[in-house]
């Protein structure tokens, strides 16, 4: 197999793991994306996370295979341990400075790691970037983020918006983040519910508008909007709830987060303080927000009046009253959601 390799004597030592789980159908196509990186000194890690198809084997069949410049390290593991504590097995085992992060069904673009780590270069602790979705069959369909989204980079700005602003199949990190908050909490989905704000804490986040990674929507997928795609009305209320009580969770993990920043003095009492109040804040909205799924159109009017008298006394009354409109969008009245973002997509190319 061909590999696209530079000399880089002096580049600093970069790990890029891609984790499999099931994926039979697509992790050949990220196995041929990682081993073709463009970049030198790289340890590449495929971890399975025991899948119970043949991933595992055909990981095994196209590494014996390969006979370029990379090391290449398979990791079995037994049993499943679900993604966050597969996140945190390979954060134990790899000793790279820098650390990219890939799925056994998406394809990492040659020069993913290359554009990375130039980026991490300039000091920040967090690097990601767009991404391209395609379908099973590879088809290229959008892009994650639009032209001119400009990515969250500040941890003030996320603690203010309730959101990271990321995604976790383009992200990558300097080591040091696992060295100050441990590992990623087993309590949330995904990693990128902790490692992007983590690496705003410590200090900056790049985000490169370069579509550096095809994400695949197969169907399958864990994250929360690719699944609302394909759930009925009842479905819907039932990954409602389970949003919001993420979301939950999310924010308590981000107020231990502040605790250890404040602790190690990346930030200050001042800010410690700033911030839990506002995430305690962001914890009642969506408690209140619960209440709306699942009622009726009355009890959905009503708890939507108790939110904006309770806005009245928040910390952002109007993000209170803005946010919870769109979750009853979203949620309550998705075909209502989608017609109001396609008028407002075309206003914009009007």
């Amino acid at each position: 197999m061909e590999s696209h390799c530079i000399d880089t004597i002096a580049e600093p030592r970069v790990a890029f793991v891609v984790l499999s789980y099931n994926q039979q159908d697509y992790i050949r196509d990220a196995i041929h994306a990682a081993l073709c990186q463009d970049y030198g000194l790289l340890t590449i890690v495929f971890s399975d996370d025991c899948s119970t198809d043949n991933s595992l084997e055909i990981i095994r069949d196209e590494v014996s295979k390969y006979d370029g410049p990379h090391q290449v390290i398979i990791k079995a593991r037994d049993p499943n341990m679900g993604v966050n504590a597969h996140v945190n097995a390979v954060m134990s085992e790899v000793g790279e400075e820098f650390i990219i992060i890939a799925a056994g069904d998406d394809i990492s673009l040659p020069e993913r790691t290359r554009k990375l780590v130039e980026a991490w270069k300039s000091g920040v602790q967090g690097v990601y970037s767009n991404a391209t979705i395609i379908d099973s069959n590879g088809q290229h369909y959008n892009s994650i983020a639009h032209e001119n989204y400009a990515g969250l980079t500040n941890w003030k700005d996320m603690v203010r918006l309730g959101s990271h602003g990321s995604w976790g199949c383009a992200y990558a990190w300097d080591r040091k983040v696992f060295d100050v908050f441990g590992g990623v909490p087993l309590n949330v989905i995904g990693e990128d519910a902790a490692i992007p704000f983590r690496c705003a804490l410590l200090g900056k986040i790049n985000y490169l508008k370069q579509p550096l990674v095809l994400y695949r929507d197969h169907g399958q997928n864990l994250s929360f909007w690719s699944r609302i795609k394909t759930c009925d009305k009842k479905q819907m209320m039932t990954l409602s709830i389970e949003h919001l009580w993420q979301l939950q969770i999310h924010y308590e993990n981000w107020i231990d987060d502040v605790q250890v920043a404040c602790e190690h003095e990346f930030i200050t009492k001042e800010e410690l303080d700033w911030a839990v109040v506002l995430l305690e804040d962001h914890i009642r909205l969506k408690k209140e927000q619960m209440k709306m799924m699942g009622v009726g159109i009355p009890g959905l009017l009503m708890h939507f009046v108790i939110i904006a008298l309770k806005a009245c006394v928040s910390r952002q009354p109007s993000y209170w009253v803005r946010h919870s409109l769109s979750i009853v969008l979203q949620y309550r009245f998705p075909n209502l959601r989608r017609a109001l973002l396609k008028l407002r997509a075309r206003g914009q190319h009007a």
